[in-house]
């Protein structure tokens, strides 16, 4: 009984951990875009 509830709380933590680590290589990958393109306009002003 102690071990399942170990297991359900490592279980949600690592999932909530893993979700966290998504969100921030999501919003890298999007800074890294943003900057590319910001990057490229001023490398060619239209």
């Amino acid at each position: 009984m102690l071990w399942n509830r170990t297991v359900k709380k490592y279980g949600n933590r690592k999932k909530l951990s893993v979700s966290k680590l998504a969100s921030l290589i999501c919003r890298r990958e999007i800074m890294s875009q943003f900057q590319n393109t910001v990057f490229k306009n001023e490398m060619n002003p239209k």
